[in-house]
C-alpha cells in the first residue's frame, strides 16, 4: 500500500477493490448505479418508493373522503335540526289543539252547570215562596 503524507495515491490502482475491507461509508463519494447494488438492496428501494407512492395515494383519498363526509354530516345535522324543529312545532301545534278543545268543553260544561244551577235555584225557591214545606217540596219534586 503506498501513502504518502496527503493521503494521495502514487502510481497505479489496479482491480475492482473487492477485497478491501475496514473502509468507513462516510468516505464513499458519488452514485451506484442500480446493477452495482446487490439485488435485495435494489428491492428495498423498489419497496420504498412504491410505499411512499402508496401513502400519497390513500393520504389524497382519505383526506377527499374526510372532506366528502363532513360535507354530508354538516348537511345531515342540519337536516336532523329542521325535523327535530318541525317536530317540536307538530307536538306544540297538536297540544294547543288539545288545549283549545278542552277549553271549550269546559265552557260548554260550564254553561251547562250554571243552566243546571238556575233551573235548581229556580225549583227550590218556588216551593219555598209558595209556602210550601220542606216534606211537600221534595214529594212535589218526586212527583
Amino acid at each position: 500500500m503506498a501513502t504518502n503524507g496527503s493521503n494521495q495515491l502514487v502510481g497505479s490502482f489496479s482491480g475492482n477493490g473487492g477485497s478491501l475491507t475496514n473502509l468507513s461509508a462516510t468516505a464513499l463519494a458519488g452514485l451506484l448505479s442500480a446493477g452495482q447494488l446487490p439485488v435485495d438492496v435494489v428491492y428495498a428501494a423498489q419497496l420504498l418508493a412504491s410505499n411512499v407512492a402508496l401513502r400519497a395515494a390513500v393520504t389524497a383519498d382519505l383526506v377527499a373522503s374526510s372532506n366528502g363526509l363532513s360535507g354530508r354530516l354538516t348537511d345531515t345535522n342540519g337536516a336532523l335540526v329542521q325535523l327535530l324543529a318541525n317536530e317540536g312545532q307538530m307536538r306544540t301545534n297538536a297540544l294547543a289543539g288539545q288545549l283549545a278543545q278542552l277549553l271549550s268543553t269546559s265552557n260548554s260544561l260550564s254553561g251547562q252547570l250554571q243552566a243546571t244551577n238556575a233551573v235548581l235555584a229556580a225549583s227550590v225557591a218556588e216551593p219555598v215562596q209558595r209556602g210550601v214545606g220542606g216534606h211537600q217540596w221534595i214529594q212535589s219534586v218526586r212527583g
